[in-house]
């Protein structure tokens, strides 16, 4: 698979039976892009640790002393061994207090909507949680936190927000959860604008690039085409979905529908269990982008969305089966005698999600594929009317204590980290 990135195994220290510090925020793996290596400044703070150690009145007059006292006061090291580390910096992207120990068990959601905060377990059924849960809306997030949670039935996260669950219990995958990108609308969590957008079809011979994100997008087409989506959000702390391809040229919709604008972003979805997770073989996570529309009437082509975020954080690990965050197909130009055609939507595969095909006649230009595994997105084809660039691979983090078990298959950009 794509950029699986190089591993370094950490071993925290425990002494005198107090942590002293928060181990930093450092990835085992990472993507091809040098941005992915995260910046010191998203290290966990460590001022609680520091504030921990009060002042326990012994007479600190006398540095002898002190240190005596100290030393008869340690614990065997049997019993410092013996201890479980603490979590560190848990969760990632939420507040402590959503670690609910006394929250029911989620069990087979087929619906969980960010926006509504709402979870189904039956479609169009009423609005169930746990008891003891809660599912709590932010300004780009929303959280939700509950005991154990088992995924038995296919479920679709919807809304605008990313997803973030925390779970007190264990986690275990055993069905398809979808939070991708669906033409031309993000999944939840995904950019509208800004960050690794790709570029737009500034005239007839210009495609709309294809949006970035864990890598580049691709190029549209034609010479001076849609600059090619950049890569952005690289540190563990970041949390965003995807970001769009660039519009093709002429006014969006000229034609009716959502013509001539770049695929939505792929989704953002974070699970972190202070026990386990488990994404057995029939299990899997898909955050891929959407497609790019169809050009039309004599206007280039847009590009297709990047994949997204797919974020699995607890002591331990074990992953069996499908992860991918994979870029939507650019949009197809028009030609001189019909409209162009859309892009296809990212695949849960490591095959690229196919660019839209050349129309019949002359002028069009084909859609650039967009990226999938180890295959990387294509440009758009150059033509009268210019077809879009494909969409680049999203982000998978993983981020754990104990050394994990992965097998299975990831198509994204692929960070680890192992300072939880």
């Amino acid at each position: 698979m794509r950029n699986l990135g190089f591993t370094v195994w950490s071993l925290v220290l425990v002494g005198a039976g107090l942590v002293g510090g928060c181990v930093g925020d450092s990835p085992v793996g990472s993507g091809v892009d040098s941005g992915s290596t995260p910046d010191a400044a998203t290290t966990p703070d460590a001022s609680g640790a520091d504030a921990s150690v009060a002042d326990t009145g012994s007479d600190t007059s006398s540095a002898t002393d002190s240190g005596d006292a100290a030393s008869d006061a340690a614990p065997p090291v049997d019993a410092v061994s013996d201890a479980p580390l603490p979590l560190v910096s848990f969760p990632t992207h939420a507040s402590s207090a959503a670690i609910l120990p006394n929250a029911g068990d989620l069990t087979d959601p087929v619906i969980i909507d960010t926006d509504a905060t709402t979870v189904q377990l039956v479609a169009n059924g009423p609005s169930v949680l746990p008891s003891g849960a809660t599912f709590t809306k932010g300004v780009d997030r929303s959280v939700l936190a509950v005991g154990a949670v088992s995924i038995g039935k296919a479920l679709v996260v919807k809304g605008k927000l990313a997803l973030v669950v925390v779970a007190s219990k264990g986690v275990s995958i055993s069905a398809a959860i979808t939070a991708r990108g669906i033409g031309t609308v993000p999944g939840p969590g995904a950019l509208t604008s800004g960050g690794g957008t790709g570029g737009l079809g500034i005239s007839t011979t210009k495609g709309g690039g294809g949006g970035g994100f864990g890598d580049l997008g691709a190029a549209g087409g034609g010479v001076g085409g849609g600059l090619a989506g950049t890569t952005f959000n690289p540190l563990l702390t970041d949390l965003s979905g995807g970001a769009p391809g660039g519009n093709g040229s002429g006014p969006a919709g000229t034609c009716g529908g959502f013509s001539g604008l770049g695929g939505g972003g792929g989704g953002a979805v974070v699970i972190s269990s202070v026990v386990s997770i488990m994404v057995n073989a029939n299990g899997s996570i898909h955050v891929g982008g959407g497609g790019g529309a169809a050009g039309c009437n004599g206007n280039s082509a847009p590009g297709g969305g990047s994949g997204g975020l797919a974020f699995l954080e607890a002591p331990t690990i074990t992953m069996n089966g499908f992860i991918a965050a994979n870029g939507g197909g650019g949009g197809g130009g028009p030609s001189d005698v019909s409209n162009g055609i859309v892009g296809s939507d990212a695949t849960l595969s490591t095959t690229p999600a196919a660019g839209g095909p050349s129309a019949s006649g002359s002028g069009s230009g084909k859609g650039g594929n967009g990226a999938a595994g180890a295959t990387v997105p294509t440009v758009g084809q150059a033509a009268t009317s210019s077809g879009g660039g494909g969409g680049g691979l999203g982000r998978i983090r993983l981020r754990y204590r104990n050394v994990p078990t992965l097998g299975g298959t990831f198509s994204g950009t692929k960070q680890e980290y192992s300072n939880l």
